[in-house]
């Protein structure tokens, strides 16, 4: 008699309060191997944060009530998710990029998002 071993699949958090874009992102995450799971603001993912492990986040920089940047703080003080990778999303990388990196970000990517530098950036993330 076979069992049958489910495998678990990680799961990545992509944060937008574009949905359109959080959902072409989840869907380029899918076809890496990830199940996962959108926010459309700040308070909606520290909620999510809250209740369950992710092994990626994917968040943009500029979003309403909670910003990426202080998601990206309360992450990184937070021990249960500090060593989390984070992936930062924004439209103005000349302020942003090195603000993410200083406050521990793994990477950022400037918008529009193209997919084969998102699928590579991800690959690099995770390796």
């Amino acid at each position: 008699m076979a069992v049958a071993v489910r495998v678990q699949r990680p799961v990545a958090l992509v944060i937008d309060d574009c949905r359109f874009l959080a959902e072409r992102v989840a869907r380029v995450l899918a076809a890496r191997g990830f199940d996962t799971v959108v926010a459309t603001d700040g308070y909606e993912a520290l909620k999510l944060l809250s209740n369950r492990r992710f092994e990626l986040v994917v968040v943009d920089v500029d979003m309403p009530f909670v910003s990426g940047m202080t998601l990206l703080r309360r992450l990184r003080l937070d021990p249960v998710h500090a060593e989390i990778p984070v992936l930062m999303l924004g439209a103005d990388p000349s302020a942003e990029h090195e603000t993410a990196l200083a406050l521990g970000a793994n990477g950022y990517m400037a918008k529009p998002l193209q997919i084969r530098p998102l699928t590579a950036m991800v690959d690099s993330l995770l390796r």
